[in-house]
């Protein structure tokens, strides 16, 4: 299992951004996720309670992405996700548990994720909510730097590190460098946002 510490910030220019990581972190690709909630349908398929025993309150996330490296090859790959999230002192600490959807020989990946949601809906979870980003992807000592437009909500960067535990010293070493990282980025620590994005999606006007 490994351990998600992260934060995401606001970001007013992005363009000022980019160009600041293009300085201090390695590009890696550009990307495109599109991510589909998955809830049981006893919680109303809303991000709250969901029935003892069966998903993190986060639901089950399936992701269709794309990537774009440096020289042009373009990778594609669905992910299945569901992770335990927990919010400490404006940083993300999530225990994720993620894996790919491979499509059997003579098929595709089409059939192989409508089979996988068909059998999603056999299992009593339905389709919630979704939500659509693209960006840029960078690598800095071990960091993983994204600077993301998601979509009706605007640009963030996304900072990362990846913990084999999640013991407080763990955290704390972490977060001082997450928000070193954030000061060097040019963007403060009042633009950090601690609200969960499937959050600021269900606060938009419908």
């Amino acid at each position: 299992m490994s351990h998600e510490i992260e934060l995401k910030a606001w970001v007013d220019d992005c363009e000022s951004v980019s160009a600041m990581l293009s300085a201090i972190a390695t590009f890696e690709f550009e990307y495109v996720k599109a991510d589909e909630y998955w809830f049981p349908i006893e919680s109303g398929a809303r991000v709250g309670v969901i029935p003892s025993g069966t998903l993190p309150t986060s639901g089950l996330r399936v992701r269709k992405e794309k990537q774009i490296d440096a020289d042009d090859n373009e990778t594609n790959v669905v992910l299945v996700t569901y992770k335990t999230k927990e919010m400490r002192d404006q940083i993300e600490i999530n225990d994720e548990h993620e894996f790919a959807l491979a499509a059997p020989e003579h098929s595709s990946m089409n059939v192989a994720l409508s089979n996988f949601e068909e059998l999603l809906g056999k299992l009593n979870l339905q389709r919630s909510y979704t939500k659509k980003k693209q960006g840029f992807s960078y690598k800095c000592e071990k960091i993983t730097v994204e600077l993301s437009l998601v979509e009706k909500l605007g640009w963030f960067l996304e900072l990362e590190i990846l913990s084999e535990d999640d013991a407080p010293q763990t955290i704390s070493a972490a977060r001082e460098s997450l928000l070193a990282f954030l000061a060097k980025a040019g963007i403060p620590e009042t633009k950090i946002e601690t609200q969960y994005y499937s959050e600021l999606l269900q606060q938009l006007p419908t």
